[in-house]
């Protein structure tokens, strides 16, 4: 091998490199526009009435408002930020809006849909969140 088709080949392999790592590169930035890193709803402190839970679509509200929430996403937690707490005929209650029912149903059915396939549930997920819900019939 003379010195010209070796360094032929250097660059070669570092031109490849490079489109790998830009390729990973533009993989996060888009896959984390369609799942954030903080989902959960707002925790909201009025009336010592908000969430006590950081995860899951069962959200449960009160006075022991959670302050923190780990990183961990769990399926359904983007369908949080369409509900909220608020007091209600003096009780502290989950205040559901058409959207998050529609999102909590729809997450079930890719949960139901994709037991066994994580990669499909959660882009089934996702399509639920934008509220275009793309489940096999």
């Amino acid at each position: 091998m003379n010195k010209n088709n070796s360094t032929k080949i250097i660059y070669l392999l570092l031109g490849m490199i490079f489109l790998v790592l830009l390729s990973i590169f533009v993989l996060f930035k888009s896959t984390k526009e369609y799942f954030p890193l903080h989902p959960q709803a707002p925790i909201q402190r009025g009336d010592s009435c908000g969430i006590e839970n950081c995860h899951g679509m069962d959200l449960q509200c009160g006075k022991n408002i959670v302050q923190a929430c780990d990183e961990m996403y769990q399926i359904g937690d983007g369908c949080r930020q369409f509900a909220s707490c608020e007091i209600t005929a003096n009780k502290c209650q989950v205040s559901m809006s058409d959207k998050f029912i529609q999102c909590k149903s729809c997450v079930q059915n890719c949960i139901n849909s994709h037991k066994n396939d994580d990669i499909l549930r959660s882009m089934c997920e996702s399509d639920c969140i934008q509220g275009q819900p793309n489940l096999p019939d």
